[in-house]
């Protein structure tokens, strides 16, 4: 029976929506139990412990772009992984405290930028899979773990040693190449002008528009952390800040090139325990592949996400150990198979690790205890969600579909679906940027088939 059918024998929309959920919500605990662990586990992506990471303290992780499957790690312990991050092994016996890059053409090779062991020198080294680590420069001071590679020409590095930034090609010298505010905490190349580089010194945010051979100010004041460069505009900037009570504050964002700035940390949470203690947004990543989102780590607060480039965020931690004394050192994104890594030091070395998001459920085709030819709507992802959300479906046959979307008091928002669809999994996106924060519903009615669910808008 739908809802109009009930409506006609004298119930409302609202009595409808209610008594669904009632006996939806009136079966057995066990059942309860059941779904809801079946819903978290396998439909609604969640951060994961990758094997073989347990107990290490994660610095840097990267990928070799050509085939993700090759990844290494550094940190208290140097590992490598040959299947996309999923488990890892111990390569090298030394700890490694710094970044790291891997060439662009060969996996094997990889560029790695390190504080040594017990003194303040600052060195940049080459590792060769089958031969070792050369150590390439050495600089003495602060270290400066700036190192980025040129993924376009895919000769040229720039890397920090010490108060230089140099830029090298395969890695080797090549040239000076260091901005007027000395040491470098980050080095951005732009994804599409290599020409265009962005530098966060200590201080002060500089701009190079031909390589490194000159410089402009940018972004003066505050601590600059990290900075990063939208994917298709060059013109759109991102910086991260360590900051007290005072702005620049989160993080910063220009769309003009750096004339102009904008506070970008609506829904991030900036609270700290007093005012002696400092606020950090310690690094932040565009999408390639959907430009306007954006991952940020915040530190003792986890990982957030923004789908409207800055102007909100939503935090996503469910998986990784409570962040309040824990630390995301390393974050990367792997645009090719849709997934997240964090690198974690946390307060308890069982929670030390490398953990995994994937952007999207887990496929219905792979969980064992959910048969192809069952009908299921799964929760929407991601849930809360601003401004869209994606909401999936199992149809275990040829069937007329209705995909309504109801306020919380019963009374309809739009109809997402109204036609006859093919058995299979179904995707819709829902966006509500025309809504205010708040509960809704989705209903769905496939033949004989019902499902309600609650989703939350988080403006």
């Amino acid at each position: 029976m739908d809802f109009l059918t009930e409506a006609a024998t004298g119930k409302s929309i609202k009595d409808c929506i209610v008594s669904e959920l009632v006996a939806m919500f009136s079966k057995s605990i066990t059942i309860l139990l059941i779904s809801f662990s079946f819903v978290a586990h396998s439909q609604q992506p969640q951060w994961r412990l990758a094997k073989g990471s347990e107990g290490v303290a994660i610095y840097d992780i990267d990928f070799y772009r050509p085939n993700p499957d090759t990844m290494y790690a550094k940190g208290s312990k140097w590992l490598m992984s040959t299947d996309k991050g999923e488990t890892w092994i111990e390569r090298y016996s030394w700890s490694a405290y710094g970044s790291l890059k891997v060439h662009p053409t060969n996996s094997k090779i990889i560029y790695e930028n390190e504080q040594s062991s017990g003194t303040s020198s600052n060195d940049f080294y080459i590792t060769h899979l089958d031969t070792g680590a050369t150590k390439i420069f050495s600089g003495r001071g602060i270290p400066s773990f700036a190192l980025a590679v040129d993924y376009m020409d895919k000769q040229t590095v720039y890397v920090g040693v010490a108060d230089f930034l140099l830029k090298t090609k395969e890695g080797y010298p090549d040239k000076n190449v260091t901005p007027p505010g000395g040491r470098v905490l980050n080095i951005a190349i732009a994804p599409s002008n290599d020409s265009i580089l962005v530098a966060v010194c200590e201080g002060d945010v500089y701009k190079s528009t031909d390589k490194g051979m000159s410089w402009s100010s940018i972004r003066f004041g505050g601590v600059p952390l990290y900075a990063a460069i939208h994917p298709t505009n060059p013109n759109i900037i991102a910086v991260s800040y360590k900051s007290y009570s005072a702005e620049p504050r989160g993080i910063q964002l220009t769309t003009d090139g750096g004339i102009t700035w904008q506070s970008r940390y609506n829904g991030i949470d900036t609270t700290t325990p007093n005012n002696d203690t400092p606020f950090y947004v310690d690094q932040v990543l565009f999408n390639e592949k959907q430009p306007s989102e954006i991952y940020t780590i915040v530190s003792g607060k986890g990982v957030y996400h923004s789908s409207d480039t800055g102007l909100t965020w939503v935090e996503f931690n469910i998986g990784l150990p409570n962040m309040t004394n824990n630390f995301v050192r390393a974050f990367v994104i792997d645009t090719l198979n849709d997934r997240l890594y964090a690198g974690i030091t946390a307060s308890k070395i069982n929670q030390f690790g490398i953990y995994i998001y994937d952007f999207k459920p887990t496929s219905v085709e792979n969980e064992p205890n959910l048969k192809p030819s069952q009908f299921y709507l799964s929760q929407n992802y991601p849930n809360p969600f601003n401004p869209t959300t994606t909401i999936t479906y199992m149809l275990p046959a040829r069937a007329f579909v209705v995909l309504t979307v109801y306020d919380i008091l019963g009374r309809k928002i739009t109809t997402l679906v109204e036609s006859v669809q093919d058995p299979g999994e179904h995707h819709i996106n829902f966006n509500a940027s025309a809504l205010s924060s708040g509960v809704y519903l989705y209903r769905l009615q496939a033949g004989k088939h019902l499902s309600v669910k609650k989703m939350i808008l988080q403006k």
